[in-house]
């Protein structure tokens, strides 16, 4: 634990430790993305966070220890200064102050805070306690949950230094206004207002065709031009839910923000935008914001910022709880390649296994394959939580099964048999799929090539594969070779290559695909014998 002064008061996480040891560590002012397939604990994550630190008696599901930085309750002067920026201030009994977050209910004392605060360093065994008054420092929302701020009408007034719930910010302040408005006509197409003129401040949809008059002169056209405009709350999920988190995130939140699934309602381009505005604010904002999330659309937004971007991945084996972490400075490595950041290896996060082949032509083929396989054996389920992803050619596909690697996704490749051509590009990618180049592979590798090269005949092996290698001892090698790496997750295609399944169609690429598929041959035994391995665990 580390304690920080109150200049101002400071909460930060700065690691989480999973129930089976992994530990990762978060950025401040920065994204955290929380990734995973179905049911791994994306969000028993952010909810098990939330309580540790309201209740100290809690039993987390998926953590077994939080590293965090804590505030100082001293000087009592500055933390008064800091709860009336921060937090709403209003009069208890006995005319005693009392402060509650923007973003709840809970009320507390100068010596209620300071209390919570003056224990947490006594209480920190695994996990930081600050009672009720973590709500100031954190909060805990999800998609259904973000509409609400921005949604109605609110009092708007200060208190003594400013603490006030985000409508009163932005009722204040014209600029936050505008930068609201302006990202809801680049997200939505249409414009956003905050009602001024009439009884009830709420927020309104749309362009006022009237001239806007001054603050201490209204006019009854203005008013009733105002009056006109939808409000928030007339629109969809999405967009209420978009607002309500922008508008969370600009008035003076608490410093760590978990949110579940922000892009629950929003269609994939206001999913992106959601991610690259949210990128750049929680930097600009120094916010500490963890997000778990399902959309590849919502994480390539948040890569498309100026802005650093931290990935963990959680996995659930039983009851232990896996983590994996991407830091910024490797998530920029892998998005600097163009053909990784303009494939969907970043939806693989998301999946439970992903094959990586050498080409969309080959994705498409051995996907059409794999699925007829499921439906003849009743493992549709297993089927779905595999993607196929295109490596943009044989010699990218170790660098996008390494990525993925780091973040514990099960990487398995499959590549043509011209494979062979290149000893240091294979060793590469059975080692990128946790595979190990291993001396039998190594003899058995000499013993096949040799002759392949003497004879100069790559290009009949190419186009041919197994049957193409010279007989006796070659020939045995290059079998062994073969079942070798399919049992480390490297598929090579024994006909040298896909079109190889069929020679009937004198068609290469795309166009083969399109008409083997429409001719069934994605169903023969031959294709299914070789895709049916990556069903198994």
């Amino acid at each position: 634990m580390v304690q920080q002064s109150l200049s101002p008061p400071l909460f930060a996480i700065n690691s989480l430790t999973s129930n089976a040891g992994d530990t990762v560590s978060l950025p401040r002012a920065a994204v955290t993305a929380i990734v995973g397939s179905n049911n791994a604990g994306k969000s028993r994550l952010l909810r098990d966070i939330e309580l540790v630190l309201r209740d100290s008696q809690a039993q987390p599901v998926t953590l077994a220890q939080i590293g965090a930085t804590t505030p100082v309750a001293e000087p009592a002067a500055e933390l008064e200064e800091w709860l009336d920026a921060n937090a709403v201030r209003s009069t208890g009994q006995n005319g005693v102050p009392q402060w509650s977050p923007t973003t709840g209910d809970s009320k507390l004392t100068m010596r209620d805070f300071k209390v919570y605060l003056d224990q947490t360093p006594y209480s920190y065994r695994r996990f930081p306690f600050l009672g009720t008054a973590s709500s100031f420092f954190l909060h805990l929302t999800s998609a259904g949950a973000l509409a609400t701020h921005a949604a109605g009408s609110a009092p708007v007034g200060p208190t003594r230094r400013g603490g006030m719930n985000p409508l009163g910010h932005l009722y204040r302040d014209g600029d936050l206004e505008a930068e609201l408005d302006t990202l809801s006509r680049s997200t939505f197409g249409e414009g956003l207002m905050l009602d001024r003129a009439n009884a009830e401040f709420r927020l309104r949809v749309g362009d006022v065709g009237v001239p806007v008059p001054l603050l201490n002169h209204p006019t009854r056209e203005y008013a009733d031009a105002v009056l006109a405009l939808p409000t928030l709350d007339e629109q969809g999920d999405g967009m209420r839910s978009f607002v309500g988190l922008a508008l969370l995130v600009m008035a003076r939140p608490p410093g760590v923000l978990l949110i579940d699934e922000p892009e629950a309602f929003l269609h994939p381009g206001q999913a992106r935008a959601l991610g690259r505005w949210l990128g750049g604010a929680a930097r600009g904002r120094e916010l500490q914001v963890i997000i778990a999330t399902h959309d590849r659309d919502f994480l390539l937004g948040l890569l498309e910022a100026d802005a650093p971007v931290n990935v963990v991945r959680i996995t659930r084996h039983g009851d232990k709880n896996r983590l994996a972490q991407l830091p910024p400075e490797e998530i920029q490595q892998v998005w600097a390649d163009p053909v990784l950041r303009y494939s969907n290896v970043l939806q693989g996060l998301f999946h439970r296994q992903v094959v990586v082949c050498e080409s969309d032509g080959d994705c498409r083929f051995f996907g059409a394959a794999l699925d007829e396989v499921a439906l003849a054996s009743d493992r549709r389920a297993i089927a779905d939580d595999v993607l196929f992803v295109p490596g943009g050619g044989k010699q990218r596909v170790a660098a996008i099964a390494n990525a993925l690697g780091r973040l514990r996704v099960r990487s398995r490749a499959i590549v043509d048999f011209d494979v062979f051509r290149n000893r240091d590009q294979l060793r590469a990618i059975v080692e990128s799929v946790a595979g190990s180049w291993s001396t039998d592979m190594a003899n058995d590798y000499v013993t096949m090539v040799r002759p392949i090269q003497q004879g100069s005949i790559w290009e009949r092996v190419k186009n041919q594969g197994l049957v193409a290698v010279p007989p006796g001892e070659p020939n045995a090698a290059a079998q062994r070779l073969l079942a070798a790496l399919a049992a480390v997750g490297v598929y090579v295609v024994p006909v040298g290559e896909m079109e190889g399944f069929d020679r009937s169609q004198s068609l290469h690429g795309a166009a083969w695909v399109s008409t083997a598929i429409e001719g069934g041959i994605h169903k023969s035994e031959h294709v299914a014998r070789f895709v049916e391995p990556l069903l198994e665990s």
